[in-house]
């Protein structure tokens, strides 16, 4: 489906940008063939601006039943299914913990997100828990109260982190800590229905990360290369009237303008043959002609 509206840069967000009138590449039925597999956990490596937190936000709007934003989508016909039933979201944006100040006070962020998480969902947690408790007890007891598995969403789960480059003894404090919280999500793995976790590194495939091993890497596999980013036939067939409009302006032809966008942007690569645009240059571009 495509929007007519403008191009969705400063928004990420997938219910904003489609109550925005925003356009929204539809990848829906990437998201489909994820839930087809029974597949539980799931982990995605992208660089920074690539359509992670859209993707995340997507799967968010599913589990919320929030049907009527999928309006002529690839998914559209299937949100009957069970599989893709409602079910209590939790939403973790790592990006927005935290960490910079050391660990102390990255431990006080974290809880706080994940209390806010809890009274959104109306659900009271004890105070003094670590934050991998509190995870640990909001999972259990969205399944003692609902009797429903819920799903685990986190976005940028590695911030933490790469904002401590350059203050290596504390960004391993912050690591540790890390370990700990991950772990609960295989601990708890019979409370929880679906889990999806993006970064930009792949901390999770060994070291601190090591109790959290039971997912499956997507970020280099080839049946979902396209996942995140725009391939040359959806910038066609999505932005065809940006296109026009653009050519023009700056007096070239259609072919002449796709032939330089591919030059600048469309040199992106998760499967070894794919090529894909990055979506926010992308869209920037149509935005600022």
């Amino acid at each position: 489906m495509a929007i007519t509206g403008r191009p969705a840069t400063d928004i990420q967000t997938f219910e904003d940008i489609i109550r925005g009138g925003l356009i929204y590449v539809d990848k829906t039925a990437f998201l489909a063939k994820m839930l087809d597999t029974g597949i539980k956990t799931w982990f995605l490596a992208r660089p920074r601006r690539f359509g992670k937190s859209l993707t995340v936000t997507t799967f968010k709007a599913i589990f919320s039943g929030k049907k009527e934003l999928f309006k002529d989508m690839a998914i559209e016909k299937r949100l009957g299914e069970e599989k893709f039933a409602s079910r209590p979201v939790i939403h973790l944006d790592m990006s927005k913990v935290e960490s910079g100040e050391g660990p102390d006070n990255f431990k006080k962020s974290l809880s706080q997100r994940i209390h806010e998480i809890a009274l959104n969902l109306e659900i009271d947690l004890p105070l003094d828990l670590s934050p991998s408790d509190t995870l640990s007890s909001l999972i259990f007891r969205i399944f003692w109260r609902d009797r429903l598995q819920a799903a685990v969403l986190i976005d940028e789960y590695d911030a933490p982190i790469t904002n401590l480059i350059d203050k290596p003894s504390e960004a391993e404090k912050v690591r540790a800590l890390l370990h700990g919280f991950f772990k609960q999500l295989k601990a708890n793995d019979k409370y929880l229905s679906f889990v999806f976790v993006t970064g930009i590194t792949k901390y999770l495939q060994g070291g601190p990360y090591s109790g959290f091993n039971n997912h499956t890497d997507i970020s280099l596999n080839p049946k979902y290369a396209t996942l995140t980013g725009f391939t040359h036939e959806e910038i066609k067939s999505y932005y065809g009237r940006q296109i026009k409009e653009v050519a023009e302006t700056l007096k070239v032809t259609e072919k002449k303008l796709l032939d330089e966008m591919k030059n600048y942007y469309n040199g992106f690569c998760f499967d070894g043959k794919t090529l894909v645009y990055n979506p926010f240059s992308t869209a920037q571009f149509f935005k600022a002609k």
